[in-house]
């Protein structure tokens, strides 16, 4: 039997994407028909000959295919023939008039890229097979969207919002305080800020920004400056993901009941879905989530009427997706192409704001997918908010709440527990009871779950021994074990469990039962009350069987094979780790053997980046909670410091903290000190570490690089005391090879007391090579002084330092003659220039970027470059250099070996530039060149050509053999079109049109357009301009100036 016939019916614009499509159903054995040459002759004969032959029409529709008059032809005489019609959705376009009655009432399926059509390409191939459904199907495909405006105009939008309002009252109204009783409080009464930040490292917009409330992330704008519909809100274990999501939906449904209360943000959505993502079946669609999760079993909604109010209304709907750390990634990966996997990887609803939350290491497993959202970090209670939340959780004794509080300050092991909103509730409960904590994770989730059972026992007059007790626990945590180790299983059936043991577990609190609606059936799911609680009892097993079953011992840790397992379950080996230091002692040389490959180049603690997989603080976080002595450790620690380079952050919190244990049994110990091997370190502080700091100098006597950097604001109550910058200094003054300091902050720290301490006296207390200050204040007389001592000093780096000029010469005027390399950022250096006179001739990097110079001091320093033989690196950006860059210019010949020169936003003119081509001849090592004409923000009329610059920049540029990148910015366009042949010629070797600039500067007006030519020009590009030039010169030899 003969193949059918299909027809491809497009405008023009989809010719590509279609013909793709005409190949793939080629292969798959089908005649296809699409015009590809426009047809020519009678086109309606043509047409219609298609038409009468095609079984089936592939209608790939858009804005332009409905204007086209030809287009429409052929789609209506397809329906007349009742041809079936599958409609392709080629672009983001709801049809209208005589195309909407057409097919807003058949199923239509996406082809907005080539990936999409691939995507959907068997579906469409099935729709070929299957005849069109008729508009009151009950059961259309799940992959295609009904867009009937009959189904619109029927669902009842208020009858919705009130099922949904009921639910999230209901619900999430209120938080139950003891998972074995029936206290509960109202989520007003108890919710507390969380911590939420834009993650500046990775998202689409909005870097860095704190935000103050939950509400906001669903009004974040993107760089473009568009609306960001795609949120990832990512945070640890019991860090407050799911309180957050509950909180915006109980806030959406109080505004439905009571619209005085409505949230401006809130206010924006009609509908409002909260989905478990855990809970969702494989091939459900997202209505059958809404229904199975939220909607009751006798509602009045219809399934058809909610999902075309969905598609219609997308940018009217709010979709909160709880725990993508818990939904099988592997659908995503395999690219299934279902509802929720669509939603997830932006290929649906994309006009929607979706919010998903998710653990930090699994962004990883969304794959290319992840760039599609805004990534939104949640760090659980901030400090304060933690005091918040104590105090309003012992309203009624008062006294209890600020004695917890005060433990917490002086415990900060334990404090980090406390910004996980589900442990500080622990903390309360355990505080009520003893008025008293212990000291390690391991220790404090044993009392948790013992609290637990007993407190259970307690309400229920259940006798049990504690053996008992242990017995339940090992059960649990068998199961618990092998669902981590496994697949990561968090959600377990009844049947996991041995009966009388879920039984007890669910009454205790430490197992949560749930009854779930299915179409099917009704069952139940099982899971421990957090992660972190289920990580617990798997480990307490586990850390049995070392003692009872050595190989199966072994077997679980063989499944944790490398480092990226390790940081999966950092939380189950290092409560094994503190159950155990028998099971310590295996686990700990298998950790250090993962993550061997990472400190091949640097030993970095605290997580800088988690996709570069260079961070390896859970080790030592294992290593404090096993308590073991530096004896039994040192020889599987001993290979992780060969590269005698450690650089420690803050993040996670205690990352020094971690470290700083390491150092401590070091100290206690007589054996060798791996930690005298580190020559470089790296201290990313922060507020009040000044104590660990000391301490750790203490066992690293060889260090010949150190960094002292404060990431967060150093405050009052924190900054050290005389006592501290006194040891402090005194480590340092011991530090007998120490060759190059830093001491760099982010908010503004006064050092005058460490300076004043660090070069104390006649003699000074260290002899150092680099010195780098960042955004640190201190006395200028006392660092001139200490300058003056610094005979071998040849680096002097300075960031928004010196607050005055004056403060710059009492600086300046001390350094010493032997000086390489001098940079100066963001501080007002002025008339102090002078004082660079005796070190120009050792003078190899000068960077004075944003230091208030002006046209004299330029002038100044120009009078220096003659001395300046060795200079290879001059940047004056940010300076109002103006007509002193004539002057500049001429005595930069004197510097043959200079290779980068950046003069950005520094006011400079024609001439001055001009000048500077005419110098190239004198700078042949010259590799980067980058300038710009003007200031920052300049616009208005000006006798700027930058046309001419061009010019003489490319006809100068044969005597810079070595240059590798140029890059020209704000070169003011002329008004009139005389730019010459030889320009043309050089600028369309380089593919640039400087007719667009024109252009574009004839739109403004007469306001000067700053064009970016040429921005950067790298080295790749330069020796086509070269042949340019070159053919250029020899077609126009009798013109003697060419």
């Amino acid at each position: 039997m003969d193949s059918p016939l299909v027809m491809i019916s497009y405008q023009w614009d989809a010719q590509d994407r279609m013909l793709k499509l005409k190949d793939e159903l080629i292969k798959a054995g089908y005649k296809v028909w699409m015009d590809v040459e426009k047809m020519e002759g009678n086109i309606d004969d043509s047409m219609s000959a298609a038409v009468e032959k095609a079984s089936a029409i592939l209608m790939c529709f858009s804005k332009r295919y409905q204007e086209s008059i030809s287009c429409k032809k052929e789609a209506q005489y397809g329906a007349f023939l009742q041809r079936r019609i599958i409609p392709l959705k080629y672009e983001d376009y709801q049809p209208t008039g005589w195309l909407g009655l057409m097919i807003n009432s058949l199923l239509y399926y996406e082809v907005h890229t080539d990936e999409i059509m691939m995507e959907n390409l068997p579906k469409i191939i099935k729709a070929i097979e299957t005849p069109n459904l008729p508009p009151d199907s009950d059961d259309p495909p799940t992959e295609a969207v009904p867009v009937s405006p009959r189904d619109i105009k029927s669902f009842d939008l208020k009858a919705c919002q009130e099922e949904l309002q009921s639910f999230y009252e209901q619900e999430m109204g209120t938080v139950q305080l003891l998972p074995w009783g029936q206290d509960v409080v109202d989520m007003d009464a108890i919710f507390v800020n969380l911590t939420l930040a834009v993650d500046e490292n990775v998202s689409s917009g909005g870097a860095g920004k704190a935000l103050e409330r939950v509400e906001d992330l669903l009004d974040l704008m993107g760089r473009n400056g568009k609306k960001v519909n795609r949120v990832l809100l990512k945070g640890f274990a019991g860090s407050g993901k799911s309180t957050a999501m509950a909180k915006i939906a109980y806030d959406w449904a109080k505004g439905i009941q009571d619209s005085s209360s409505k949230d401006k943000v809130l206010s924006q959505f009609k509908l409002l879905f909260i989905l478990s993502l855990r809970e969702i079946e494989t091939n459900e669609t997202l209505t059958d989530a809404i229904f199975d999760q939220i909607l009751p079993q006798d509602t009045v909604i219809s399934r058809k009427d909610l999902e075309a109010f969905i598609h219609a209304h997308g940018k009217e709907t709010l979709l909160l997706l709880d725990g993508l750390d818990e939904y099988p990634m592997e659908r995503l990966q395999k690219k299934v192409t279902g509802d929720i996997e669509s939603v997830l990887a932006n290929r649906k609803m994309r006009d929607t704001c979706v919010v998903v939350t998710t653990r930090p290491h699994k962004v990883e497993d969304l794959g290319e997918h992840h760039k599609h959202y805004t990534q939104v970090k949640l760090s659980g209670f901030s400090e304060d908010n933690i005091g918040i939340y104590i105090t309003k959780f012992f309203k009624e004794n008062q006294k209890a709440a600020k004695g917890l509080i005060k433990f917490l300050l002086q415990s900060p092991s334990i404090q980090v527990l406390a910004q996980i909103p589900v442990m500080l509730l622990m903390l309360c409960l355990l505080w009520t009871d003893a008025h008293k904590l212990p000291d390690t994770h391991t220790a404090l989730y044993e009392q948790v779950v013992l609290y637990l059972w007993k407190r259970y026992r307690r309400s229920s007059d259940v006798s049990q021994k504690d053996a008992d007790i242990e017995e339940v626990l090992l059960h649990l945590g068998r199961v618990a074990l092998d669902g981590l180790t496994s697949d990561g299983k968090l959600v377990f059936t009844e049947n996991d469990f041995p009966k009388q043991t879920l039984e007890e577990a669910c009454k205790a609190g430490i197992l949560t039962k749930e009854r779930l609606r299915s179409k099917l059936n009704v069952c139940s799911s099982i899971s421990f009350l957090h992660k972190s609680v289920q990580e617990y009892c798997a480990a307490n097993y586990w850390a049995s069987l070392v003692e009872k079953d050595a190989d199966l011992f072994q077997s679980y840790l063989d499944r944790i094979a490398d480092d990226y397992q390790v940081f999966a379950q950092v939380e189950l080996l290092t409560f094994c780790c503190g159950k155990s230091q028998k099971a310590a002692s295996v686990i700990l040389p298998h950790v250090v053997q993962a993550f061997k490959h990472r400190t091949e180049e640097i030993l970095r603690i605290g997580n800088i980046s988690y996709a570069a997989r260079k961070d390896i603080w859970p080790l030592f976080r294992m290593l404090r909670e096993s308590g073991l002595k530096y004896e039994a450790v040192h020889s599987w620690f001993e290979p992780l410091f060969q590269s005698k380079v450690v650089e420690i952050r803050q993040n996670p919190p205690l990352s020094l903290e971690y470290f700083h244990h390491l150092v401590r049994i070091v100290s206690k110990s007589k054996s060798r000190s791996i930690l005298s091997e580190v020559r470089e370190l790296k201290l990313f502080c922060g507020s009040g570490s000044f104590g660990l700091i000391v301490e750790t100098l203490d066992e690293m006597t060889q260090v010949e690089s150190l960094v002292l950097s404060w990431e967060t604001e150093v405050l009052v109550e924190t900054r050290p005391s005389e006592t501290q910058v006194a040891a402090l200094s005194e480590r340092v003054s011991k530090l007998s090879n120490l060759k190059d300091i830093s001491v760099l902050a982010r908010h503004r720290l006064d050092i005058s007391k460490i300076i004043a301490s660090l070069f104390r006296g006649s003699k000074c207390s260290v002899s150092v090579r680099k010195i780098e200050l960042g955004n640190v204040e201190y006395d200028p007389e006392t660092m001139g002084s200490a300058l003056k001592k610094q005979t071998a000093l040849k680096s002097l780096h300075l960031t928004n330092v010196v607050q005055t000029s004056q403060g710059a010469s009492q600086m300046l005027s001390q350094i010493r003659s032997s000086l390489r390399e001098f940079h100066i950022v963001s501080s007002p250096i002025g008339e102090a220039v002078c004082y660079l006179k005796p070190v120009m001739p050792s003078l190899e990097e000068v960077v004075m970027t944003n230091a208030k110079l002006e046209e004299d001091h330029v002038k100044t320093l120009a009078g220096f470059l003659p001395m300046a033989g060795k200079l290879k690196h001059l940047d004056l950006s940010w300076n109002n250099i103006g007509s002193s860059m004539v002057k500049l210019a001429k005595q930069l010949q004197h510097c043959p070996l200079i290779h980068t020169l950046t003069l950005l936003h520094s006011n400079l003119r024609q001439p001055g530039v001009i000048e500077l081509t005419k110098s190239f001849q004198y700078m042949p090592q010259l590799v980067n060149l980058i300038l710009s004409m003007g200031l920052s923000g300049q616009v208005g009329p000006s006798s700027e050509n930058g046309f001419t610059v061009l010019e003489a920049v490319f006809k100068s540029i044969h005597y810079l053999p070595k240059l590798c990148i140029l890059d020209l910015q704000r070169l003011p366009v002329p008004e009139g079109d005389d730019e010459s042949p030889f320009l043309v010629a050089c600028t369309s070797a380089i593919n640039f049109d400087i007719s667009n600039l024109k252009q574009r500067r004839q739109e403004k007006g007469r306001a000067v357009h700053f064009g970016f030519v040429c921005r950067p020009l790298r080295s790749d590009r330069l020796p086509t301009l070269r042949a340019a030039i070159a053919q250029f010169n020899e077609e126009n030899k009798p013109n003697e100036s060419t």
